[in-house]
């Protein structure tokens, strides 16, 4: 069993209950599983949240949730399987096989099988008697939604939950201190319920039940309906209750208006502290004061239950707790977005308020995400808080579109716009609560009301887990039922109510280019090489009509649906790109262009080389006239040689490669399980004889001598930067061909869309601005004038944040230890004797190492005065001047190694691919070989702590 994350996606703890019973009236499988198979099971290779299952008599919990046993069959002896549904109708298929009482191995659908031993207590977990249920948890607990129903009731030995009362069979403290949690198993008669129970603070509670989040219960009718830290201030403030909550417009448009709290108020988007509230008649006189500022609000409670709020008893608006239905509301200027003027150079504003936020935590910052479709990238901006809990962002935006917000307790999407400022109140995590200002506010406060439609997401989510039964054609009908539902969902809610006209075309647009997005994730998603992957016929279903809308722009599933395409085996045809980095001749050529001088050895390499293609021209046409004729086939034939490679022990490959000079390979091959064809072997013995004797002895002679090889060796390394450059650039001309090709005759925009990410992304992400000529080759490449512009902007962006991040600071560049390299990783180590360290093997061209970067960076900034430093490994693949240009925006200790050091650290490290996290204790021992990737910042800083 694993133990339940404190804080996912929404940093709140999401918490379950999921109810054991007949389902749809099925009766329950009678379980033929021996005894010993029942408890705890923790996976012997992993250490993330879903690793592991508790197999009860009456049900099998699998990540959080508990299926009910419908069928146990038990084929052959230890062999059984089993299915089971939740509440929810989700389903569950395992294959579990015995093959010792304390080692199981399962296969959980089309999953691969994994290994689990038997262990006592859930992970993290520790078993309690009912006389250590903490009181805390004991007692009444009542709603938080304005309803104030007593739902549940917890003793020692039992929990009444509505009419219901279930004895408590098992208890299990899950972490301790603030972190901790229970776990509960109970029964009434036939049916099980699995609570998970977290305690905030005194008088909260949240409980989860029915296989959703969890929900947060009071132990007070009168307590407040969300968390507060002062309860005795809440009880004693004498602010009228009639006038508390957060208030809301009751002209249709539902917009947020303003707040009153028992001790503050937010209102015009600042928090006010109240100095005085009298009483007179039927009127309430609010004076509100702000850093010596004062503001006068008259607030009168009408027969329905609403207030009338106001400057004055003239002005008034009326205001409700709860939203209005009103679809006659016709607000002005209700128009939808236009091309014209949709894409520009700009910024927008982000800023708010957190309510409640406590400034003597150590989260000072959250973090946004704003996408960039012109990049392809995602850029993330810091953001500060305030000790009252407000904060404000300017950043760059060129479009309308949606951002990711990540907070202390918090996260959203929100609406943003060039020019524009988008106000918030944080108040709560709840789907359809969102308090908006400023000039997004009504398509803020309407798209947040329409939570509803994510229950696609969710269908969606289960289709990818069973997508290894569905062919391409399949799964996009699948694809398609499910956009089919939810744009019927959306129909229904715009009859019921007012929603502006932005609202619908920013929903419309994201229900269509996620419903794109999804059927072309299909070969992501499979992972399969032996599947049947998507080609070009798989994507008849995009027209010009979809490729060419630029107002798709605006929708949030915009960004990804790009990113399908671009990497679409559809548009690429199944083929990789093979360039050729260039030899000797052409890299003197390309640095000459770039007025670079070689020395007179390298001029005297140059002439060998010259001399040497003269003599051979002959040969070496020959040569080169057949790999083009036989392209294809022989790629085939490297292809199953590489593996052939792979598979063959290490101490064998010096007699594979002379066996290559015969047709004895194939015996290694047979070993090996690689098969050739017989087109492939013809080929490769074509290739040997292709020239003669003669002709062959030359170019061996040249190619095997050591000095000359020594001298190549050192003109390539020197120059490494400048053929990789060269070599990109290749690449890039490529994919701008394939793209050509495709889109030719259908879309210039998308044409031009992607040939933008192409060239921009790399400049924008990897720091690497690009030269006047080539910007202007690029450029001449690109139809769209605002895109030609904008690539013009994103270069000298670039240029501009290179040169202001050479005043960064917090950033340490060293020199690599000189020590043997074995002894490379102690030597960097020493240096931070007394601290935790986190290592972080990484490359400037890896795109996940990248983002693992940024991730981290609101944790660094919330642990920079704690004793642990961060220290970043690369080596020499990551181009030094792109390398210097990065790390001025990475906090921490930078070394880049030797390609030699770097072998050694991955064997130390079994270091098979990158991002590679490692931690080291206080006192240098390595204590985490390999940190699991995609780990939250809160689940890393729980693992720092432990080693503090």
């Amino acid at each position: 069993m694993k133990t339940p994350l404190l804080k996912l996606a929404t940093i709140n703890l999401f918490l379950f209950l999921s109810f054991i019973t007949p389902v749809n009236g099925q009766e329950k499988a009678t379980s033929v599983l021996p005894d010993h198979v029942f408890g705890e099971w923790h996976h012997t290779g992993n250490n993330h949240r879903f690793d592991g299952f508790l197999i009860h008599p009456g049900f099998i919990e699998s990540e959080y949730k508990a299926f009910m046993y419908t069928t146990i069959e038990n084929p052959e002896k230890d062999h059984y399987q089993i299915s089971g549904k939740d509440i929810n109708n989700n389903t569950i298929t395992v294959q579990l096989h015995i093959r010792s009482r304390d080692t199981i191995e399962i296969k959980k659908e089309n999953n691969t099988i994994n290994t689990y031993i038997k262990a006592k207590t859930p992970k993290g977990g520790t078993y309690i008697s009912k006389a250590e249920i903490p009181d805390m948890i004991k007692g009444e607990w009542y709603t938080t939604d304005l309803k104030n129903h007593l739902e549940f009731n917890i003793t020692s030995d039992q929990l009444k939950f509505k009419d219901k009362t279930y004895s408590i069979e098992e208890a299990v403290l899950l972490d301790s201190g603030d972190k901790a949690q229970y776990r509960f198993v109970a029964k009434n008669k036939d049916e099980y319920w699995l609570f998970y129970l977290k305690n905030w603070s005194d008088g909260f509670l949240q409980i989860g039940f029915n296989g959703k989040y969890g929900d947060l219960y009071k132990a007070k009718k009168e307590y407040p309906n969300e968390r507060i830290d002062d309860l005795d201030a809440f009880i004693s403030s004498t602010f009228p209750k009639t006038l508390r909550g957060n208030w809301l417009k009751t002209d249709g448009s539902n917009l947020w208006s303003h707040s009153f709290y028992y001790n503050h108020a937010i209102i015009d988007k600042a928090k006010w502290d109240y100095k005085s509230v009298k009483k007179k008649g039927k009127w309430f006189v609010i004076t509100l004061q702000n850093n010596g500022a004062e503001k006068m609000v008259y607030a009168k409670v009408n027969k329905d239950h609403t207030v009338s709020f106001g400057p004055s008893k003239k002005e008034l608006t009326i205001c409700s707790l709860t939203k209005t239905n009103d679809g006659g509301y016709k607000p002005p200027h209700d128009l939808p977005y236009t091309e014209e003027n949709l894409f520009t150079i700009d910024s927008a504003t982000y800023s708010g308020i957190i309510k409640g936020y406590n400034n003597k935590t150590d989260k000072k910052t959250g973090i946004i995400y704003v996408n960039n479709v012109f990049t392809g990238n995602q850029e993330p901006f810091l953001v500060k808080i305030k000790d009252d809990g407000s904060f404000t962002i300017k950043f760059p935006l060129y479009y309308p579109q949606e951002i990711y917000v990540r907070f202390p307790e918090h996260s959203s999407s929100i609406r943003v716009a060039p020019g524009k400022e988008t106000w918030q109140l944080i108040n709560s995590n709840k789907e359809d609560e969102g308090f908006f200002a400023g000039d997004c506010a009504q398509l803020n406060t309407d798209l947040s009301s329409l939570h509803k439609l994510r229950q696609g997401n969710r269908q969606y989510y289960q289709l990818v887990e069973n997508i290894q039964n569905y062919t391409p054609d399949i799964y996009k009908e699948k694809c398609i039922a499910i956009y089919q539902s939810q744009a019927e969902m959306l129909d229904s809610i715009l009859d019921e109510r007012f929603i502006s006209n932005k609202a619908k075309q920013v929903a419309r647009l994201n229900l269509s280019y996620g419903l794109y997005e999804n059927i072309l994730s299909y070969d992501m998603y499979r992972r399969d090489k032996n599947a049947p992957k998507i080609d070009s016929t798989y994507l008849d279903f995009l027209n010009p009509e979809i490729y060419n809308n630029k107002l798709a722009a605006v929708a949030g599933s915009y960004s990804s649906f790009l990113n399908r395409i671009r990497f679409s085996n559809g548009i690429r045809g199944g083929k990789r790109i093979m360039i050729q980095h260039p030899e000797i001749i052409e890299l003197a050529a390309i640095l000459k262009n770039k007025g670079i001088e070689l020395t007179e050895d390298e001029k005297e390499l140059l002439e060998l080389e010259k001399a040497y293609k003269k003599e051979n021209a002959i040969a070496l046409k020959k040569r080169e006239d057949f790999n083009q004729s036989n392209e294809e086939i022989l790629k085939k034939y490297r292809n199953k040689l590489t593996a052939l490679i792979q598979k063959t022990p290490k101490d064998k490959n010096e007699d594979l490669f002379k066996s290559l000079k015969t047709d004895s390979y194939l015996i290694y091959a047979k070993e090996a399980g690689v098969t050739f064809s017989e087109e492939e072997i013809a080929i490769q013995k074509a290739s040997r004889n292709l020239l003669n004797q003669e002709e062959q002895r030359k170019l061996t002679q040249y190619h095997q001598d050591e000095q000359l090889n020594k001298g190549k060796e050192a003109f390539y390394n020197k120059y490494q930067e400048h053929r990789r450059a060269y070599a990109m650039d290749l690449i890039k001309q490529e994919y701008i061909k394939q793209f050509h090709n495709f889109f030719k005759d259908k879309s210039t925009w998308m044409e031009d869309m992607l040939t933008m990410q192409t060239i921009s992304g790399p400049i924008n992400e990897e720091l690497t601005p690009i030269s006047d000529i080539s910007l202007q080759n690029y450029s001449g490449k690109i139809h769209d004038p605002y895109l030609k512009k904008y690539l013009n902007y994103e270069n000298e962006r670039t240029k501009v944040k290179i040169a202001a991040n050479q005043n960064n600071q917090g950033y340490t560049v060293h020199d690599t230890p000189t020590t043997e390299a074995d002894k490379i990783f102690e030597a960097i180590i020493s240096k931070y004797q007394g601290k935790v360290v986190y290592v972080d093997f990484w490359a400037t061209w890896c795109a996940p190492c990248r983002s693992g970067i940024k991730r981290i960076k609101p944790l660094k900034e919330e642990l920079k005065d704690k004793d642990i430093a961060f220290v970043y490994i690369t080596n020499h693949t990551s181009p030094k001047t792109t390398w210097n240009n990065m790390i001025p925006e990475i906090k921490g200790e930078h070394y880049r190694v030797s390609e030699d050091e770097w072998n050694y650290l991955a064997a130390k490290f079994n270091i098979s691919g990158i991002p590679h996290y490692t931690l080291v204790d206080k006192q240098g021992t390595v204590v985490k070989t390999k940190i699991s990737l995609g780990q939250s910042n809160d689940a890393l800083k729980a693992l720092f702590e432990k080693h503090l």
